[in-house]
């Protein structure tokens, strides 16, 4: 009974019960992806890493700037003792596997983390002097825009502040700041995933380290071996270090993907979780060489400091180790680290079917729920071009009211503003068929509109850069700008005074 009540408190933690009720409500065919309830992911498991350094777990000073501090933020928030030492483990021992690849490469390193979420490990490393050449995040780029926004928070200099290079926005969802960069792509699509990398400087031929954290289990076997594949190609040195789950074919791994199903999570990767062999012989096939896989329980035991070990376990009074004896993580070896694991396949066996369930009513109910998603998940395309499309517009009436702040003088800092609202938008401007080439899908259909209100919308801002040049007399609009003989225009100001008040 343990037993299944933390792996029930588990299941909310790794896979972010916190969703939307109407996410909740809704059920999941075996054949449809959610990238939506995916993305939703990143927000509990910020909560809950929030909620376990408030307690001692560890530190993270940044961490708080990336969630809410509402009753559902990390104040008000409680896991069991279980799942803040399942992320101190974890975080732990990542940290450990990252110091040995930095202590190994020097300043040459690069490392991407994908499915990055609101981690705050590259904040957490420069504070400590770590040297690297870059750090690159890669998610959603409906996450990597919420990321994007913090970082930008004017009282979020503490995160700002250590980039090397003045932070660069490209399309709301981007930042390139030198050292660091954050960007917004689909794993599934190695096109859109190598452009983007592209353009954050990547060099192919560095030594780099590649983070995933539960990520290759939201992904399909077939997906993630074409991921692996084209890393393990295009890299000429690499090493991976990647925590999931193994070993799920147990009562432990039923109950879990069970309650996954019930909040409307599935598990596309899960065929690849029955066994540590599977695990590796997908890293294998996918060209990596070198590097072992360890269960928690061996590295909980082994590889963490043991001062830390009881100081963490002193905190609750927890002391059932064997609760961590689900979770794989990677070991370091050479250049490379294999690693992987994920969780069970929730097959329906008739002998455990309770009183009056009927496998026909459940198939026929998730038919019902497959249609129900598509026209979810159709919607959520059509809001997100649309997001995109009205960004540009929605932004002229706050660049309006810093101009009409700033003034009417000749200075730099009118200057500079003129010169940022005519030079963003003429770069959106010839790119706006890359700019929505990732929405155009059959769910959106013809993106024609979209594209449409989005160049009105950066054609507008270039118009309010243009008027903001007239009021500041620089735009040669009357005749004695063109003929010498022709008198120039005088400003007449008047004031008024009165001997008494009124």
């Amino acid at each position: 009974a343990h037993l299944r009540r933390w792996n029930e408190d588990v299941v909310a933690m790794e896979t972010e019960a916190i969703l939307s009720e109407s996410v909740k409500a809704r059920r999941r065919s075996s054949s449809v992806n959610d990238d939506y309830s995916v993305q939703k992911t990143n927000d509990d498991a910020s909560q809950s890493k929030l909620a376990a350094v408030k307690l001692g777990y560890w530190k993270d000073e940044f961490l708080a700037r990336f969630v809410s501090m509402s009753s559902e933020g990390g104040r008000g928030v409680h896991r069991d003792p279980e799942i803040s030492l399942g992320y101190w483990a974890r975080i732990t021992i990542i940290r450990h596997y990252v110091d040995l690849f930095l202590a190994k490469v020097g300043d040459q390193a690069q490392i991407i983390s994908i499915g990055s979420g609101f981690d705050t490990l590259f904040w957490r490393i420069k504070s400590e002097g770590k040297k690297f050449t870059r750090y690159i995040e890669v998610d959603f780029s409906s996450v990597t825009a919420k990321k994007l926004r913090v970082i930008r928070r004017t009282n979020s200099s503490a995160l700002s502040g250590l980039f090397r290079e003045d932070a660069q926005e490209n399309q709301h969802t981007d930042l390139h700041a030198g050292d660091y960069h954050l960007v917004g792509a689909d794993l599934r699509q190695w096109a859109e995933l190598k452009s983007k990398l592209e353009e954050a400087n990547l060099d192919w031929n560095a030594p780099t380290l590649i983070i995933a954290e539960c990520v290759l289990i939201y992904m399909s076997v077939s997906q993630s071996e074409e991921l692996l594949s084209h890393l393990t190609k295009e890299f000429k040195n690499l090493a991976l270090v990647s925590y999931e789950q193994t070993n799920v074919n147990d009562d432990f791994g039923r109950v879990m993907a069970d309650n996954l199903e019930k909040r409307g999570l599935r598990l596309p990767g899960i065929e690849a979780c029955h066994s540590i062999e599977l695990q590796k012989k997908r890293l294998v096939e996918s060209g990596f060489t070198n590097g072992t896989i360890d269960d928690m329980n061996s590295v909980f035991h082994k590889k963490l400091p043991a001062e830390e070990r009881n100081k963490v376990l002193r905190i609750e009074c927890l002391d059932e180790m064997e609760l961590l004896r689900q979770s794989p993580m990677p070991s370091l070896s050479d250049w490379r680290l294999d690693q992987g694991a994920t969780r069970p396949s929730h097959a329906t066996e008739t002998g455990y079917n309770p009183p009056g369930y009927s496998t026909n009513v459940h198939v026929a109910h998730q038919q019902a729920d497959a249609e129900t998603q598509a026209d979810q998940q159709a919607h959520l395309a059509k809001k997100r071009a649309w997001d995109v499309a009205m960004a540009p517009a929605k932004s002229l009436p706050m660049n309006a009211f810093m101009m009409y702040m700033a003034g009417r003088t000749v200075s730099i800092f009118p200057m500079m503003m003129v010169a940022m609202m005519v030079w963003r938008p003429m770069k959106a401007l010839f790119t706006v068929n890359a700019t929505f080439q990732t929405l155009e899908s059959e769910e959106t259909g013809n993106l024609l509109l979209n594209k449409i209100v989005f160049v009105l919308g950066n054609l507008g801002a270039i118009g309010l850069a243009i008027y903001k040049v007239h009021t500041m007399g620089l735009l040669p609009n009357t005749p004695s700008d063109w003929l010498e003989f022709a008198p120039a225009v005088e400003r007449v100001q008047y004031s008024f005074a009165s001997p008494s008040f009124i």
